[in-house]
């Protein structure tokens, strides 16, 4: 079993065409759509084509997939070229279009469990949930003890809001291909979901163990992270996942994180800041007491002499000005450090 990004390396679009078994493509770092991609007809694999297109799939360059296979009439005869359209169109968002592609290719051969599953994958990634289940059927007809199919059995579910059996497919999966990042992915998004939020943390983790790079990985990490109240570890996390791949999903929990005030990072320094601010303040207001007291027990003729100096109105006016400033900033500062945390 591979699992690729929406962006990956060349080294694993390239080895795409040796060797055969499933290959698991995670279209944005969530969505699942599984096909196999070794082992369908092999007539038109002459010229590297599959391997062409899967590399260029895997480099994120699904508008030249488009032009290519539709300008080949070998498409319309190769159910794998039909469903790496579907799949191309998929990417684009260009969802009628996919969907055209792969009856295409289930009409060429409808007892393909993987194109099943790739068409159930992509009705999930549409959110068409009546027509999902019902590929989800024949899917798992197809393949009943395969960890794969229960992932995305699970994602149909979801999507379904019924979390209960998503949750039992989830844990299937996992139970079939316990080694499998796809099967955890699938439990972590129901355990968020279902606001489970350690054990989804824990999945998260299972799955960067099996692959530490795993962008899906660290985006659940983040997310698991935050609602754990791990702000710092939750910025970190996301800001790496951004910078790997700025999918839809890895920003939008970077911008969920940056939005709460909560989430702010206040270094230690700060803190101890905040604390000497709020002593601070408090002396600063038995300060402001004390001169206000010997100010007034001063003689009241004592009290217009100083002020009827130009000199001395400055000093006592700055005395004022400059003890309500130094005051205001260690209220603020206080005030931002609460707020914050």
């Amino acid at each position: 079993l591979r699992v690729l990004p929406f962006r990956g390396s060349v080294q694993a679009a390239r080895s795409l065409g040796a060797g055969g078994g499933v290959y698991v493509v995670v279209h944005g770092g969530w969505a699942p759509a599984s096909l196999r991609l070794a082992g369908m007809s092999g007539e038109h694999n002459a010229g590297g084509m599959r391997q062409r297109v899967a590399a260029l799939l895997d480099l994120g360059r699904p508008e030249e997939v488009v032009a290519l296979l539709t300008s080949d009439p070998a498409t319309a005869q190769d159910p794998w070229l039909l469903a790496m359209l579907s799949n191309a169109h998929t990417m684009l968002n260009d969802h009628p279009s996919a969907d055209a592609a792969m009856r295409a290719a289930l009409a060429l051969d409808s007892h393909d469990g993987d194109l099943w599953r790739m068409r159930t994958a992509q009705l999930v990634e549409a959110r068409m949930p009546v027509d999902a289940h019902q590929a989800m059927g024949e899917m798992l007809r197809l393949h009943p003890d395969d960890g794969v199919s229960h992932a995305i059995a699970s994602d149909v579910y979801r999507i379904m809001s019924d979390l209960s059996a998503a949750f039992r497919h989830a844990n299937m999966a996992v139970r079939l291909e316990p080694a499998a990042e796809l099967s955890w992915a699938a439990l972590c998004r129901v355990q968020l979901e279902l606001g489970d939020t350690s054990s989804a943390h824990a999945s998260a983790r299972q799955m960067l163990t099996i692959n530490p790079n795993s962008h899906t990985g660290k985006v659940f990490l983040g997310a698991t992270q935050y609602d754990g109240n791990q702000h710092r570890e939750a910025y970190e996390t996301l800001i790496s996942a951004v910078r790997e791949n700025p999918d839809q999903h890895a920003v939008s929990e970077l911008l969920r994180e940056v939005a709460m005030p909560r989430s702010i990072y206040i270094p230690p320094v700060v803190r101890i800041l905040a604390l000497v601010s709020g002593l601070a303040i408090v002396l600063f207001i038995v300060w402001i007491a004390m001169i206000l007291v010997r100010w007034w027990q001063l003689p009241s003729d004592v009290k217009k002499l100083v002020k009827s100096d130009s000199v001395g109105r400055t000093r006592v006016w700055l005395m004022y000005a400059g003890a309500f400033t130094v005051g205001a900033v260690l209220i603020a500062v206080l005030v931002v450090v609460a707020v914050a945390d």
